[in-house]
């Protein structure tokens, strides 16, 4: 019977169907597949109880046969619950640092057990760890819309994932320092930073000990002196934390010396740092000041281009009525402000040779807001840790950006692509950037801004002003057509404090030129810092790579042991929307892959351990594609 009812719904014969009962997530009940040729279902009996499997390749080609009439969507589906993109920062956060710090760890086991021989595998363990980020990405649980108590479930497996990677990431790092030729120095101390990422990578670094010195001296393994500073460190005695810049190979790793002795101090040569005051951070290409009464930026200056940034205040906190469900069912824009922080506080908390940073203290009713505002001297972005303590009800928080541009394009990533959206205000999914684009209204050069985030997904663009949902806080699980009752208790969503980071980008150009989608990978998978100990007789120089990808517009995110059989699995795609001939080198391996890229192009390829075998493009199961 369910079958002759979707055979009608399909207008197909009910021939081209199958039904067969099994234990699933509905109990028990029928599940349908297509066949090319099954006899009636009236002239077996014994049908319900054969299980004959189909392929979504099958089923297509006897669909196209058969001049079924099958809907083509040139464009997204509809918006279902919006609401559920931005509802439950945890889950949301969680699931990107799962997701990232599992692609990292594999990445780096892969280059560890190549280098070291180590006969370790993580891949059951990666196994697992991945079932639980994907459990977790089921519709009720990462949109945000389940019971409570559902995501101390959802934390705690996404707490084994992270577990896993962590585990398998200091494993690699580890087993990596100590084959690192480091010869005896007892007024030294190693330090090796390891880079996950497939590109050559200069970032900001951060670590913590009990042993370091204001007076230290840190130099590479070429003896170059490295420019370092001081940060707020724990409130433990006796603790400190170093910041420098770290220059770092292709999913590799440089070497660092930390001199302890405070003799060689004088030979740290003066070093350009951003000019810093409470209003004001300026290096070379980059002016931030901010607004002390309101504590918005006032104005973000590129003066290799001569352009002012935004139209008006930016990183702007604005509170938004939000009466909708935990879904936010029929609500597709959320514009209806009922208020805004007020500064508390603006001022200057880090200078050095590294960064400088300014804190702005933001108030409204019972909740707080800190941005950390970080400079560099020699880099062309921004980069904002934000930590929010919420108390309110009912409510949504963005911080907006209104892009000084017009003729613009609104760019926003998608998983393994990007997509172009509308200018209309309404409330879009979104990965780990966005992007407006188009002339400045200061010179008539084309220009834009790129907005990157760790763990946020959800947004609006309202003709050229971006609006980055921070939270909502809806009751748990409220589904209409119920309704809340005056005189009820309910738990609120996103109560208490969270903390996120997202990145400041404006570039000239176009983003694919700008190198957005590398510049978010980078914050969503940052440098791994170790110290290390003196090994003479390590077989590893003191810095190196693994891979080597050209042209840039192809980026590579996965290097992993194979699911199936031994080899390893590599997966690539085009990031900026133009064809390629890509080279992807993997000298430790021996092995040179060349391959056509189509624009936005998804590959997978297997590289066998026998190097005499071939690599052999797959799908995205890792089978041959026949």
């Amino acid at each position: 019977t369910h079958a002759r009812r979707c055979a009608d719904e399909m207008k197909a014969p009910v021939d081209e169907f199958m039904c067969f009962y099994g234990v699933g997530n509905h109990g028990g009940g029928p599940t349908i597949a297509n066949l090319e040729s099954v006899h009636s279902l009236d002239a077996d009996p014994e049908f319900p109880a054969r299980l004959v499997f189909s392929t979504p390749e099958a089923f297509f080609q006897a669909a196209e046969r058969k001049g079924w009439p099958i809907p083509v969507v040139q464009s997204e589906l509809q918006h279902h619950a919006s609401g559920c993109y931005a509802a439950h920062s945890g889950i949301k956060r969680w699931n990107r640092q799962a997701e990232n710090r599992l692609l990292a760890a594999e990445k780096l086991s892969v280059a560890a057990g190549i280098w070291t021989q180590q006969s370790e595998s993580y891949k059951n363990e990666f196994t697992r760890a991945w079932k639980h980020v994907l459990f977790n990405q089921f519709h009720d649980i990462m949109a945000g819309t389940s019971l409570e108590a559902a995501y101390d479930d959802a934390r705690d497996a996404y707490g084994e994932a992270l577990t896993i990677a962590g585990r398998a990431l200091n494993q690699a790092a580890q087993s990596i320092a100590w084959n690192i030729r480091i010869p005896q120095d007892e007024d030294a101390r190693p330090l090796v930073v390891f880079n996950p990422l497939t590109w050559p990578l200069k970032a900001n670094v951060e670590i913590e000990s009990s042993r370091l010195k204001p007076d230290m001296v840190l130099m590479d393994e070429a003896g170059v002196i490295i420019p370092h500073q001081g940060v707020q460190s724990t409130t433990t005695a006796g603790r400190s934390r170093l910041c420098f810049t770290a220059d770092l190979p292709a999913l590799g790793y440089r070497t660092y010396r930390l001199l302890l002795s405070s003799q060689d101090a004088q030979a740290n040569p003066a070093q350009a740092s951003v000019e810093s005051s409470d209003r004001v951070l300026e290096n070379d290409r980059l002016r931030l000041e901010f607004d002390p009464a309101t504590g918005c930026i006032a104005s973000l200056r590129d003066k290799r281009e001569e352009i002012e940034v935004f139209s008006g205040p930016a990183a702007l906190p604005v509170v938004l009525d939000d009466p909708a469900d935990t879904w936010g069912h029929n609500v597709f824009k959320w514009d209806q402000v009922v208020g805004t922080f007020k500064a508390a506080t603006v001022r200057l908390v880090e200078h050095g040779p590294v960064k400088s940073v300014i804190r702005v203290t933001s108030c409204y009713e019972s909740s707080k807001l800190i941005q950390d505002f970080a400079m560099y001297p020699d880099r062309n972005q921004i980069d904002v840790s934000v930590t929010v303590d919420w108390h309110e009800k009912l409510k949504m928080l963005k911080l907006r950006f209104p892009v000084n541009v017009k003729f613009m394009k609104i760019t926003h990533e998608i998983p393994y692509g990007h997509t172009e959206r509308f200018a209309n205000g309404e409330e879009e999914p979104g990965q780990s950037w966005v992007d407006v684009s188009g002339v400045s209204r200061d010179k008539e050069i084309p220009y834009g801004f790129s907005l990157l985030n760790d763990g946020k997904y959800s947004l609006d663009v309202n003709v050229r002003d971006i609006g980055m949902t921070v939270l909502r806080s809806p009751a748990y699980a409220h589904h209409i057509p119920a309704v809340l009752e005056p005189d009820q208790h309910y738990a609120f969503i996103d109560q208490g404090i969270q903390r996120f980071r997202y990145t400041l980008f404006p570039h000239a150009g176009s983003w694919e030129n700008a190198g957005t989608a590398r510049r978010a990978a980078e914050l969503n998978q940052p440098p791994i810092p170790l110290f290390g100990t003196f090994h003479p007789d390590g077989q590893l120089p003191q810095s190196d790579s693994f891979i080597s990808v050209k042209p840039e517009n192809v980026m590579v995110t996965v290097l992993k042991e194979a699911e199936d059989g031994d080899g390893w699995i590599l997966r690539a795609y085009e990031t900026g929307g133009a064809s390629a001939l890509a080279q992807i080198q993997l000298p430790a391996l021996g092995r040179v892959i060349e391959s056509d890229f189509g624009a936005a192009e998804l590959k997978t390829f297997h590289i066998p351990s026998d190097p005499a075998q071939p690599v052999t493009e797959r799908n995205l199961l890792e089978w041959l594609d026949e």
